[in-house]
């Protein structure tokens, strides 16, 4: 079996992060259920704090809440890049008022996450060490 890593929960983490930044793309193209798909990624920081928190194997807290840090910056530079390319974004005050909207936003629901997922692992540890010890 593979042991998780701090390394490895951060990437997981990234991993969310990016692949909800491209998908936000059909929720500005306004695809087929792009309200559906747009709720499910309005939680995506949550999902990679609490995969992020579940998975490290200490300081979960402290590292699914990094993830508010690197989902600012992946959107911020998605922004970016979105706007280069002629895709409808909300212009706010340019790129530093982008990184500090995302950041308060995803600072709150990685929090929740973080928790959530602390507490997962916590209520999975305990169960497991009734059957074993």
């Amino acid at each position: 079996m593979i042991q998780p890593t701090a390394t490895r929960a951060v990437v997981v983490g990234i991993a969310v992060l990016i692949l909800a930044n491209v998908l936000w793309l059909g929720v500005l193209w306004e695809v087929k259920f792009y309200q559906l798909l747009r709720m499910a990624l309005l939680i995506s920081p949550g999902i990679a704090s609490f995969l992020v928190a579940y998975l490290a194997p200490r300081v979960k807290i402290v590292l699914g809440l990094s993830m508010a840090a690197w989902g600012a910056i992946i959107g911020t530079f998605a922004t970016s890049i979105y706007e280069h390319f002629g895709v409808p974004v909300d212009n706010i005050g340019g790129p530093m008022a982008v990184f500090v909207v995302l950041l308060v936003y995803q600072v709150v629901i990685c929090t929740v996450g973080s928790v959530v997922g602390f507490l997962f692992w916590r209520i999975k540890k305990q169960g497991t060490e009734r059957y074993v010890g």
